[in-house]
C-alpha cells in the first residue's frame, strides 16, 4: 500500500449521492495505488451523501465509475466545482480476482495525470 497521494471522492449513484467507506473492495483497491478514499470513515459501507459534504471534504479528485450507476461524459458537469473529474470502468474498481492486476494498472494509468 502506498502512501496516500490523493483524496478521492468516488460517486457509486445518483439520487441519491451514495459512495463507498473503508471496508470495500473498492476503498482497498484505491489506498494500494496510494489514493484516500474522502469516505473512508463512514460508518456505513455505502454512505448517503450530498455534494455540500463532498466539497467541504475538498477531494483532490472524482473518480466517476461507469458501474453500478453509469456516469459518463454528460455527468462530468455535475462535479465541476468539486474536483477534476476522472472517468474510470466500475469492472475495476469493483470486481475483484483475477482481473485485479490489470486494474490496478489501468486505474494508475488514469491517475497519472491527476
Amino acid at each position: 500500500v502506498q502512501p496516500p497521494r490523493l483524496r478521492a471522492f468516488v460517486p457509486i449513484w445518483r439520487r441519491p449521492w451514495m459512495t463507498l467507506s473503508a471496508g470495500t473492495y473498492g476503498s482497498s483497491l484505491l489506498a494500494a495505488l496510494g489514493v484516500a478514499n474522502l469516505f473512508a470513515d463512514a460508518v456505513d459501507r455505502y454512505p448517503t451523501v450530498t455534494l455540500d459534504e463532498v466539497r467541504a471534504r475538498r477531494p483532490d479528485v472524482v473518480l466517476a465509475p461507469s458501474e453500478p450507476y453509469p456516469f459518463a461524459e454528460r455527468h462530468v458537469p455535475l462535479f465541476a466545482d468539486v474536483a477534476p473529474v476522472v472517468l474510470v470502468d466500475g469492472q475495476d474498481l469493483f470486481w475483484w480476482g483475477a482481473r485485479t492486476p490489470a486494474a490496478i494498472a489501468r486505474l494508475r494509468a488514469r491517475l497519472a495525470g491527476v
